[in-house]
């Protein structure tokens, strides 16, 4: 799954270039299940989960339903078409979009060791049910710690690993062979990391999936893309005051 995603960062940049004759070609869209929820814009962070499938309905990709996939909509993150047929979306919805391959993966197509699940020029149909929207940091226990609560004005010891939606780690504990402390709320890191820690305790393991507005935004950071949704995973080791 995440080689293929890598795929919907990069493509975005080549694919009108590789389909010039296609490029009006408009993204069909068909919403199967109108949502309830607000209605998306450009630059929205989501989380999604999603089936990919050539026109004759061979599979080339189903998303983890216990890892949705996260993203900022609407400035290049994924493939040309996920941009514009997702726009106007209500969160709760599933939407069909078929998508020419001047949006989707051109001339390239999609190759690995194994051959290409996506064909060059290939027309693509994607179900997307968007699943939230990220206002906030969203958080997964994966072990919950039995020891103290991690709160604001509070000490804390913990190790980690940063990584954008392609898989791609930015950050480690590991490259630096020590853990790292915050007193949380005093904003040394990130907000979306301060936030994402706060309730989780001592022993524990989170994920925490962070929206732009609460990481590096519209800029990035070193080697952060700008638009970024990042992905932490923490291990607390301590929470002192």
């Amino acid at each position: 799954m995440r080689r293929l995603l890598l795929f919907f960062a990069i493509l975005p940049l080549v694919s009108a270039c590789d389909s010039q004759t296609e490029e009006d070609v408009p993204v069909v869209i068909e919403d199967l299940v109108v949502g309830t929820g607000p209605v998306l814009k450009a630059e929205d962070a989501l989380m999604v989960s999603f089936v990919g499938k050539l026109e004759d309905g061979t599979v080339f990709q189903v998303s983890d339903d216990t890892d949705p996939f996260a993203f900022t909509l609407g400035v290049g993150n994924v493939i040309d078409g996920w941009d514009e047929g997702l726009v106007g979306m209500q969160v709760g919805g599933t939407r069909r979009l078929t998508i020419p391959p001047s949006k989707a993966f051109g001339d390239s197509g999609v190759c690995n060791d194994s051959g290409c699940p996506v064909p060059r020029n290939a027309t693509v149909v994607f179900d997307i049910t968007v699943i939230r929207r990220l206002d906030t940091p969203y958080v997964v226990d994966e072990l919950t710690g039995t020891g103290a609560e991690a709160r604001d004005g509070l000490l804390v010891t913990f190790t980690y690993i940063g990584s954008l939606p392609n898989g791609a780690v930015f950050a480690s504990s590991q490259w630096t062979g020590m853990p790292s402390q915050m007193v949380i709320g005093q904003g040394v890191y990130i907000p979306g990391l301060e936030q994402g820690l706060v309730g989780m305790r001592a022993g524990g393991l989170r994920r925490i999936v962070i929206p732009p507005h609460l990481a590096y935004g519209e800029s990035g950071y070193g080697g952060i893309p700008p638009w970024s949704v990042l992905r932490f995973t923490v291990n607390l080791h301590s929470v002192a005051n």
